[in-house]
């Protein structure tokens, strides 16, 4: 029994040895390979590890503080899973302590918000329509509107202009449709803009653009303004024959709320006597549910989420889920302060460290953000050695076939397509991706890489980006050192 378990150990070790070989014969070919490769007008931050002997492959400026991008949401996805659990879900909930007597609620109703990124304004129509099916059609007092988030919306370091554009959408308690308003842009005889929206939404739009089919105008974009609250300007012109879509954020998503409600009471039939006003938006953790639950809403839950979140790059469940998270573990209204925070402590509990990294959101699109590639690659690692976040694997994009990776050139080509599953970043000279390459029969190797001062002009002339010039060159030295190693087998 002992010579057998020791040859079974002396086996193991072997192979463990050949592979440690392997990926030290990696290293040194990589080295050589990526020098060349490196741009000289960007910085990069590039870290690869075989997580089968758990192994550093190739490190450069690895320790570097960059922008991260969207690669950021990693945290937040594993720090949630490791809080929340996949089965969590946020509740949406009309409640009461007053007294119902004949159809009527006698006293005050609260609509009560938790941060769900996900909900509707069908799922808010649903929770009245739960009252009727109680046989409640009238309420004596307020409707109070509660929310567990402060009133601050948008994190340090967001670019003013992208702030009435929906993936910068206001982050805030109070959340319906993603906090945007989907619009069509087309031209009437006169090649006057006409905008058109849902009539529901409780939004302004005034039209001050006109179509260019001549293209007389050489500089002919579109500008928006924000007049006042949930209402906006657009100006300037546009080419386009075709009905263009628009997308315009809620400034004020609290407004929009009571202006979607007074809309549902009116289509419902539902009597209201009083008002609805502001309730209790310093909900903590600990703030207990009013007595009566009347209606009930709840959302998917946290695992499906994060897959949309890490699949389609969704700003708004990475930052609401920062807040609610800051929510939770401080007993506190949650913020981007204690949010992210909370991303550093949870992290740190999984056996991670985020000291040196400034975190101002959750979702990365804030320009005060500095991580470096160690640092995602901590998350990576965990991701798949970590049953309690092991379930996030599933939800990368894989290059060529779902999600942010779907069709991003030469990503849904070979050598790429099906071999790389990685969370894309991108903004205004900035470039991430973060994933794991996983080729048959060989190690799984996790890589970061993160591109910090990007020219517009240089991404534009450029045929491919250094990441994909990089994961090229790594995917097609590991084929190739097969192909010999198959070929001295053989002979």
């Amino acid at each position: 029994m002992v010579s057998v378990m020791n040859f079974s150990l002396l086996k193991f070790g072997f192979i463990f040895f050949i592979f440690s070989f392997q990926t030290l014969s990696l290293a040194q070919d990589l080295n050589k390979i990526v020098e060349p490769l490196i741009p000289v007008e960007s910085q990069v931050g590039v870290s690869v590890w075989n997580l089968l002997d758990n192994t550093p492959v190739i490190n450069i400026n690895s320790k570097q503080l960059m922008l991260p991008a969207s690669t950021q949401k990693l945290f937040i996805a594993v720090t949630a899973v490791k809080h929340f659990g996949t089965d969590y879900q946020f509740d949406t909930t009309l409640e009461t302590n007053s007294e119902i007597k004949n159809g009527k609620i006698k006293g005050d109703v609260t609509l009560r918000f938790s941060g769900d990124p996900s909900f509707t304004s069908e799922e808010l129509e649903d929770l009245f329509y739960q009252l009727l099916d109680r046989g409640i059609n009238s309420i004596e007092g307020n409707i109070k509107l509660e929310a567990p988030m402060t009133r601050v919306k948008h994190a340090p370091g967001w670019a003013w202009d992208d702030l009435s554009i929906c993936y910068a959408a206001p982050v805030s308690g109070f959340i319906i449709n993603e906090n945007c308003v989907l619009a069509k842009l087309s031209h009437d005889k006169s090649n006057k803009g006409v905008i058109t929206f849902p009539e529901y939404s409780p939004l302004e739009i005034i039209s001050d653009i006109y179509y260019d089919p001549k293209k007389l105008q050489p500089d002919c974009r579109m500008e928006i303004e924000s007049v006042s609250v949930n209402k906006y300007r657009i100006t300037g012109c546009f080419y386009s024959k075709k009905t263009k879509r628009l997308e315009f954020a809620i400034e004020d998503p609290q407004l929009f709320v009571k202006d979607y409600v007074h809309k549902i009471l009116q289509t419902s039939g539902i009597r209201l006597e009083g008002k609805v006003i502001q309730g209790n938006t310093h909900l903590l953790k600990t703030t207990p549910h009013l007595p009566t639950i009347l209606a009930l809403h709840k959302s998917p839950k946290l695992q499906n989420l994060l897959d949309k979140m890490i699949l389609e790059s969704d700003n708004l469940i990475a930052d609401s889920l920062t807040k609610k998270l800051g929510q939770d573990v401080f007993n506190a209204r949650g913020d981007f302060n204690n949010g992210t925070t909370a991303i550093k402590k949870v992290f740190n509990q999984l056996g991670g460290d985020l000291f040196s990294a400034k975190l101002a959101d959750g979702s990365g699109l804030s320009r005060y953000n500095l991580v470096n590639a160690e640092q995602i690659m901590q998350s990576l690692k965990l991701i798949y050695q970590n049953p309690e976040t092991q379930s996030l694997l599933g939800s990368f994009p894989i290059a060529g076939k779902s999600g942010t990776l779907e069709f991003k050139y030469p990503f849904n080509h070979d050598p790429y397509r099906s071999v790389v599953k990685a969370k894309t970043g991108s903004m205004q000279g900035v470039q991430g991706l973060a994933g794991y390459i996983l080729l048959p029969h060989k190690p799984p190797l996790a890589f970061v890489i993160i591109e910090n001062g990007l020219s517009p002009l240089v991404k534009t002339n450029s045929k491919s980006s250094f990441s994909a010039q990089f994961l090229k060159a790594v995917i097609q030295h590991i084929k190739e050192q097969t192909e010999k190693t198959n070929i001295k087998k053989s002979l």
